[in-house]
């Protein structure tokens, strides 16, 4: 199965809506206000890719989801793996652009 990159794109995109989502529920829902809304900024260094891949996935912007980022199934992630090496993450696959992946997480990490 090949994915291109708009593909990628997308799936992250709806990862880091999912994620946004969650988190402003659990927060509202546990401080007992029934609107689901972002009421702070919080500004975030972006990832780069010669950061590994565990700092995009243990990033602050992603507390508590940043397993869902890149797909791992579960395998322990050598933390020396670069995200410049995120095609060893996805064998299946063709054509992944380390830029556009990079830009895609550090777009999600605005998003939060």
């Amino acid at each position: 199965m090949k994915i291109g990159a708009n593909a990628l794109f997308a799936l992250l995109t709806a990862t880091i809506f999912s994620v946004s989502v969650m988190k402003a529920y659990a927060t509202d829902e546990a401080q007992g206000i029934a609107a689901v809304s972002k009421t702070t900024e919080k500004s975030y260094i972006h990832v780069s890719p010669d950061d590994s891949v565990l700092a995009a996935t243990k990033h602050p912007a992603f507390e508590g989801f940043g397993h869902f980022i890149l797909p791992t199934d579960g395998r322990r992630i050598d933390g020396n793996m670069k995200l410049n090496d995120i095609n060893s993450l996805l064998p299946y696959h063709n054509h992944i652009d380390t830029k556009t992946t990079v830009d895609v997480i550090n777009y999600m990490i605005d998003e939060v």
